[in-house]
């Protein structure tokens, strides 16, 4: 298979400046630099919260190493004026400024869009919020769980009429990939026109744009019931574990009911076409599941591949990474953080595996002086003495 080459190198040049915290921000300027791009990260002297998401006294956290791998930390007490000036003249070299504060915090601070842009109308600068800009919510505080609960995603990710959700920041990270995409958008656009602008992203609008189908399907006759978008596809026990079935097309629901002997149900009124099926979602998958139960997992994964029906293996964690074909693509690599565990890298999509070389996110201030030194900023000397008193 030729794949595209150079990706990995695409940004080389571009600079970003980091001033986010958390997932969503760091994840968005974490993707340009899979991409190539030179990202800064400006913490403060504890160091971006997410360091400790997940992570024993001491250490630091993984969420914090997958999203800032290969970035430069510089730590800048912002509180302070002078911290603030250091932050402005490195913003003042940026392409791209992303920071996730809420709205009007970046103005007091004076490192907002109208102040950093004023004479330089090329800079691109992303606006991570909960709410966006503008609204009548847009001072609220938010979270993931937060956004989850406000755009009605644990409803969407249920099967049955309990809430469902999601533990990993599916929100967070569908913004920090809208952010990259609407940078790299920007930056074309700026190629052509030599003006960046502000991008608003707010974790509503990304979390409403992951269900637009769903939030179409609640519009319907239906309802917003919990269902899945064809009836017997889903998770089901099975005697030693778990397995997903995902039959789409229609021939699929017959193979299915061959498969688990239950031919009969061919022939029963509430499963014999589409749209009843639907209506009795609940009651053909408990049959279903009732016959699944009653064999190990690898009798399905055998029965069902043989007749053409996609199924899978519900696995762990462990035994994906360990997975034959996750190793062979070389999907996941391990990298070493200052003695701690190694922690996986998965390598960013699209980048070709030649390109993909697993790099570690940066200790709290580890880049401080190199930065202020390529800035031009070695004599600020408090900048310094933040890194020195964060590395303590």
């Amino acid at each position: 298979m030729t794949t595209m080459m150079g990706l990995a190198g695409t940004l080389a040049g571009i600079r970003v400046l980091d001033l986010s915290q958390g997932i969503a921000g760091p994840h968005g300027a974490c993707l340009l630099g899979d991409l190539g791009a030179d990202v800064v990260k400006v913490e403060p002297p504890e160091g971006d919260w997410g360091r400790r998401l997940g992570a024993a006294p001491g250490e630091v956290g993984p969420t914090f190493h997958s999203f800032n791998r290969g970035k430069r930390s510089i730590v800048l007490d912002l509180r302070q004026e002078s911290a603030r000036e250091t932050a402005r003249a490195l913003a003042a070299r940026a392409d791209v400024v992303i920071e996730s504060n809420r709205p009007g915090v970046a103005r007091r601070l004076g490192l907002d869009h109208a102040t950093l842009s004023a004479g330089r109308p090329e800079l691109i600068y992303v606006a991570v919020s909960g709410f966006g800009q503008d609204g009548p919510y847009a001072e609220r505080p938010a979270t993931d769980s937060i956004v989850q609960a406000f755009t009605g995603l644990p409803h969407g990710a249920s099967t049955t009429g309990e809430p469902l959700r999601i533990r990993f920041g599916i929100v967070d990270v569908g913004a920090g990939v809208y952010a990259s995409q609407a940078v790299l958008a920007a930056l074309l656009l700026r190629a052509r026109t030599g003006r960046g602008g502000l991008l608003d992203i707010n974790l509503t609008h990304v979390s409403a744009a992951l269900q637009a189908y769903k939030l179409a399907e609640a519009a319907g006759p239906a309802g917003s019931e919990p269902r899945e978008l064809v009836a017997g596809i889903g998770t089901y026990a099975t005697a030693d574990g778990h397995l997903v079935v995902a039959g789409v097309q229609e021939r699929h629901f017959g193979i299915l009911l061959d498969v688990v002997g239950r031919a009969d149900l061919r022939s029963d009124p509430r499963f014999a076409e589409p749209g009843a099926r639907l209506a009795n979602q609940a009651a053909l998958r408990g049959l279903i599941a009732e016959a699944i139960r009653l064999r190990p997992t690898a009798h399905w994964v055998a029965a069902m591949g043989a007749a053409g029906l996609p199924c899978q293996e519900l696995l762990t964690y462990g035994r994906f990474r360990q997975d034959p074909h996750v190793r062979a693509v070389n999907l996941v690599e391990d990298v070493a953080y200052a003695g701690q565990w190694p922690l996986p890298s998965v390598r960013c999509p699209g980048l070709p595996q030649t390109e993909f070389a697993a790099r570690r996110a940066p200790a709290l201030g580890e880049h401080t002086r190199e930065i202020l030194a390529e800035a031009g900023l070695g004599h600020m000397s408090d900048c310094e003495t933040q890194r020195q008193e964060a590395m303590r």
